[in-house]
Formats: C-alpha cells, sequence, structure tokens
C-alpha cells in the first residue's frame, strides 16, 4: 500500500463518520481505494445502524453474518438478526 493510500484512509474513515445520510456514498469509495478494509467497514455501519433500530441494516447485518462477509460466519447470529429484522 502506498503512502498516499495511508494518508487517506483516515480522512476516508472521518468521512464515513460525519456524513451519516452519505454512508453508501463513502463506502463506495473506500471500496474503491481500499478494498481489504470495505467489508469490515461496511459490517461495522450495518451493525450501528442495527442496534439504532434501523430494520435495513438489521437485515444487512444478519445477511453478513450468513455470508461471513466482514465478520465470522454464524448462522446462530444471522437467525436472530433475520429474526429481529422481521418485526
Amino acid at each position: 500500500l502506498s503512502y498516499a493510500a495511508y494518508r487517506l484512509l483516515p480522512q476516508t474513515l472521518w468521512g464515513l463518520r460525519n456524513h451519516r445520510h452519505d454512508v453508501a456514498y463513502r463506502l463506495q469509495e473506500v471500496q474503491v481505494l481500499f478494498p481489504w478494509v470495505a467489508n469490515r467497514i461496511a459490517f461495522f455501519l450495518y451493525a450501528r445502524g442495527a442496534l439504532e433500530g434501523n430494520l435495513s441494516s438489521q437485515n444487512n447485518l444478519a445477511v453478513c453474518y450468513a455470508t461471513g462477509v466482514g465478520v465470522e460466519q454464524s448462522e446462530f447470529r444471522a437467525f436472530l438478526w433475520y429474526k429481529r429484522s422481521a418485526c
């Protein structure tokens, strides 16, 4: 990874924290620049939204657990989040 990429990573992550309504755009930006961390960041963003009660984030978090994207695969946790998002 180049020096410029290391300098850009904190700015990109800062943007993820401070532009909550523009998360999808920022995540695409991170995925292009740093594909090795994009899945983990997506997982944390979905987890934050899920804990705040967002049904779409809860469903996406269940998909992350079911497929093992950004987190260790767990069918049990996927089931719990699918169940929670259906209510």
